[in-house]
């Protein structure tokens, strides 16, 4: 018979022992190869507290042993710990009371017990302690500053806005959290977002983390040909700078600034991991911001109606006839934009396009946001699964890329109709109170979109290409710059 691979399960919280804030590692039963659920023997527990460098415990005093390279971070929701030696498997994270948080300020070291509990038996400290099952040691600590990183950063994920945790989710930095890094590591930039970066730096790092879209961002700019390799080359040299080498190196911002300069100095572009060819995905939100943008100008200096109505079935046309595609997200910030409660749901498109000196420039930089959204399918059953199975969260600077994805978490990219799967349906389809008496008029424009789709599955009208789109976006971009103009 073949043995098994056993997989012990732990769980790690924070407690308190006579005022002083611990880490408890609780080291459970154990999952097979197979998924089966064994128990986990004490000899094994023993062995594993040894060689992390835990000293057994006989009596509720802490030792004195220091766990070599030992780091507990308290993050914003969760705390983790890097044993120096190698982590631990399969750990299910409790969160921290904001009192434990408090109660590490400050501090440079806390206490780790290592505990077998008893099944069904007291498992108090003090019992299993005079059992032989408490082992202990002490290791260095970090307090992630949980203000700074909310008040800087934002995550988006199909569960909310909750921060990701550890070995559950996959994390994606959009184009803004990349260039914080960045300007960290290298020592440019505003100094006063230094310590926000870090700080945030700092929470990810034990998270399997990735550059995502932001990195194709940088490549793919706006200007015909152009190719941000440099940025491009900087970006992953900042992202390994603070990712590679772990909490010993993160914690140091010095280290990282080291690390960063000598990954500069290597070739890392053919590690990119993400594809160089033009996004075809970027450039249909691009045309369709592009054509709200036109669509919007006209409406400056007041609300009527009936005009309102108008410019929606406008847009709802040429999606469907020029643009040929039917794309929700975009479909769903025009219908909030032109149509929607203008005193709140609206709100967010503001911030989402801008629309400054250089509207082109800010349409570029929104179609970017809603390639970040997509990477996460915040429209597609709320998350992504990434190689490893688990959840993808955005982490982002950009408060109005929240407000967008509060509008549209449960939308789907399709809906069933009766010649199959075509896009689409929208999360949010609530109407300005002042276009209310018209909302079945407004409501039965979604059906020139579900037609259209139809067709194009069907093979009875044209489907769109990149040539295509590139084509639009000529015109649009001209159509833009004239309707924005003073």
């Amino acid at each position: 018979m073949v043995a098994q691979v056993v997989f012990p399960q732990f769980q790690i919280s924070g407690i308190f022992i006579r005022d002083e804030p611990i880490v408890v590692i609780a080291a459970s039963d154990a999952l097979t190869d197979g998924g089966t659920r064994v128990a986990w023997s004490m000899k094994a527990f023993r062995t594993l507290a040894a060689s992390k460098g835990f000293a057994r415990v006989t009596s509720r005093e802490m030792p004195n042993a220091l766990l070599p390279g030992a780091t507990v971070i308290c993050g914003v929701a969760t705390i983790t710990l890097d044993l120096g030696a190698g982590s631990l498997d399969a750990e299910i994270l409790v969160a921290p009371t904001e009192q434990w948080r408090e109660a590490l300020r400050d501090r440079q070291m806390v206490g780790v017990l290592f505990v077998r509990p008893r099944r069904g038996k007291d498992s108090s400290v003090a019992s299993l302690t005079r059992s032989g099952r408490v082992f202990g040691g002490t290791a260095s600590v970090l307090l992630v500053d949980s203000a700074a990183v909310g008040a800087r950063y934002q995550f988006v994920g199909g569960q909310g806005a909750a921060p990701p945790l550890p070995h559950m989710q996959s994390v994606l930095l959009d184009a803004s959290v990349l260039v914080d890094l960045e300007r960290a590591a290298a020592a440019t930039g505003n100094p006063t977002l230094w310590a926000p970066a870090h700080q945030l730096a700092l929470q990810l790092v034990p998270m399997d983390v990735f550059p995502g879209p932001g990195l194709l961002e940088v490549l793919c700019t706006r200007e015909e040909g152009a190719q941000g390799w440099d940025r491009a080359h900087s970006l992953i040299a900042a992202v390994n700078a603070w990712f590679d080498g772990g909490i010993a190196r993160a914690s140091s911002l010095d280290e990282v600034r080291a690390a960063y300069r000598q990954q500069m100095s290597e070739d890392l572009l053919d590690r990119v991991p993400v594809p160089l060819e033009a996004h075809f995905e970027q450039q249909v939100h691009y045309a369709s911001l592009l054509k709200l943008a036109s669509l919007w100008a006209r409406a400056r200096g007041g609300f009527r109606a009936r005009q309102r109505i108008e410019l929606f079935s406008e847009y709802v046309h040429w999606m469907a006839n020029d643009l040929r595609l039917s794309s929700p997200l975009p479909l769903q910030i025009a219908r909030d934009r032109l149509v929607g409660p203008q005193d709140g749901a609206a709100s967010y498109t503001d911030q989402l396009m801008k629309l400054g000196k250089r509207p082109l420039d800010d349409l570029w930089g929104a179609s970017w946001d809603l390639v970040h959204l997509a990477a996460t399918a915040m429209f597609e059953r709320g998350s992504v699964a990434d190689i490893e199975g688990r959840a993808a969260v955005l982490v982002t600077a950009d408060r109005g890329l929240v407000q967008l994805r509060h509008r549209i978490i449960d939308l789907p990219d399709e809906v069933d109709t009766p010649s199959g799967r075509v896009p689409l349906k929208l999360a949010q389809t609530d109407v300005d109170k002042r276009l209310q008496m018209h909302e079945d008029k407004i409501a039965q424009l979604h059906s020139v979109l579900i037609d259209s789709a139809k067709e194009r599955v069907e093979g009875r009208a044209l489907r769109t290409s990149p040539e295509h789109v590139s084509r639009l976006i000529a015109q649009l971009e001209l159509d833009v710059v004239a309707a924005l103009a003073p």
